[in-house]
């Protein structure tokens, strides 16, 4: 959380006046509440705007994720892969993610977004920055997102992916 919310502060700070909002989906535990009750605090006081979207079906999830720019899960700690970023590909949607875990890898693979130094605000601020002002290249990462998730993620490559395992 601190991480996205640092560098959300300093695009509020390049693009004040401009529409925006930090965002923040999802079910969320009592520990997950006091640190974006901080987020949000951080958020209003630099003059952001700030969302919490509660957990919600595909459909409206889907609808959700059509309306924005870029996507970023800001992991602290490696993960393999975030279905959320998945699903933010398929919609045509650029992703940030940190260089930790699978997420290069993937991007490697596919080119549908960018990656930044971990734990970096600075570093998340600049490459959001850069794709909000760089229309060409956020078009050009959004569709090879898509492409990517269709032609790899769809049911029957990942249904041969699975049994391979299996094997």
């Amino acid at each position: 959380v601190e991480v996205i919310v640092r560098a959300y502060v300093l695009f509020v700070k390049d693009f004040s006046g401009t529409a925006h909002s930090l965002n923040f989906c999802g079910g969320f535990t009592k520990d997950d509440q006091v640190a974006i009750n901080r987020a949000k605090k951080s958020v209003l006081d630099n003059k952001g705007t700030f969302t919490i979207h509660p957990e919600f079906g595909i459909t409206d999830r889907v609808s959700y994720l059509q309306t924005l720019s870029v996507f970023s899960l800001p992991a602290q700690e490696p993960m393999t892969i975030g279905t959320s970023v998945i699903e933010a590909m398929a919609c045509g949607i650029p992703v940030i993610l940190p260089d930790s875990g699978g997420f290069p890898e993937i991007l490697a693979a596919n080119g549908g977004g960018v990656i930044y130094a971990p734990n970096t605000p600075d570093t998340l601020a600049e490459q959001i920055l850069r794709l909000y002002r760089d229309t060409a290249s956020r078009k050009y990462l959004a569709a090879a997102a898509r492409n990517s998730v269709i032609k790899e993620f769809n049911n029957l490559n990942m249904a041969k992916k699975a049994i391979a395992v299996v094997r």
